[in-house]
């Protein structure tokens, strides 16, 4: 039995027939919802997410870091 194809939360656009990783994934960081597009690999079409996450950092003025 083939192993599952592990798409959730990665780095890059997996794939989820395949397991082709899109190295340009950051093409398309700016959907807001969800996109129907087609794996570069095998062809067929998928749904992809984004999801982004925001994070800061503070430090006290001066202090290196």
């Amino acid at each position: 039995m083939k192993k599952p194809i592990n798409t959730f939360s990665q780095d890059e656009i997996t794939c989820p027939y395949c397991g082709y990783r899109f190295l340009d994934s950051w093409e398309y960081e700016d959907i807001d919802d969800s996109v129907e597009i087609e794996c570069g690999e095998c062809e067929r079409e998928f749904d992809l997410y984004v999801k982004t996450s925001t994070t800061y950092t503070t430090r006290k003025k001066g202090d290196m870091e």
